[in-house]
């Protein structure tokens, strides 16, 4: 068996994405590829085009460290620049790599008690302790590498979703950027 690493030049090979394997003898060539390559500048920076977005991402033990197990309660905040009726908007968060979903609709999940919202008013109901409203969902799927939240309808004003993740694996991740779109 002989074991080879070959580094390639990511330029040439985005523009000619062409691997060739050969050897003189006639025996089986098996290969795994492994690709590292940075986050698009995009990624990196952020950027705006209609919507501001802003995610947390708090242990609810209260502890700093995230460890094997343990539960985390993700909340984005999200405000569209443009006020009025908005159509078909989806929220797409990438999870990083040590963290899964947690589906609370499924019964053998659970998740902690959220606290009731106060107030009488039916108006108050929808809004969070921080002021926004809170997203109620018309579908959303949870992936194994993101969760997608999608609305049929909103209105302008600031919006917040919650969705709790669990830890499976220990290291040092790269929190993925979060999107809204229409």
């Amino acid at each position: 068996v002989v074991s080879n690493d070959l580094d390639l030049d990511l330029t040439t090979f985005v523009t000619e994405p062409l691997l060739d394997l050969s050897c003189s003898a006639d025996v089986r060539i098996y290969y795994s590829l492994d690709l590292r390559y940075p986050l698009p500048s995009e990624d990196q920076k952020g950027w705006n085009k209609g919507f501001s977005i802003s995610k947390t991402v708090k242990n609810v033990n209260g502890g700093d460290r995230i460890q094997v197990g343990d539960v985390v309660k993700v909340t984005l905040n999200f405000d569209p620049e443009r006020h009025g009726s908005l159509r078909h908007v989806v929220l797409d968060d990438r999870l990083p790599a040590g963290l899964v979903a947690i589906n609370s609709a499924l019964a053998n999940e659970q998740v902690p008690e959220e606290a009731e919202s106060e107030g009488e008013d039916w108006y108050w109901r929808w809004r969070t302790a921080s002021g926004c409203y809170e997203l109620h969902p018309s579908h959303f799927e949870m992936r194994d590498d993101r969760v997608l939240v999608f609305a049929d309808r909103l209105w302008g004003g600031p919006w917040e979703y919650i969705y709790y993740a669990r830890a499976v694996c220990s290291g040092d991740f790269v929190m993925p950027g979060s999107k809204v779109q229409l």
